[in-house]
């Protein structure tokens, strides 16, 4: 079974994110200033 992907856009604690690490595939984005990951067209509301 493949692991579930997962973008975090921020604001998890280092210990949750370590958790999450072990049973998803993470991405870890840059948001920029209106919630806009630069390589990515879709808009975070």
């Amino acid at each position: 079974m493949s692991k579930a992907k997962v973008l975090v856009l921020g604001g998890l604690r280092d210990d949750a994110l370590t958790e999450l690490k072990e049973v998803c595939d993470i991405t870890v984005g840059p948001v920029g200033p209106v919630g806009h990951r630069p390589d990515d067209d879709r808009q975070w509301v």
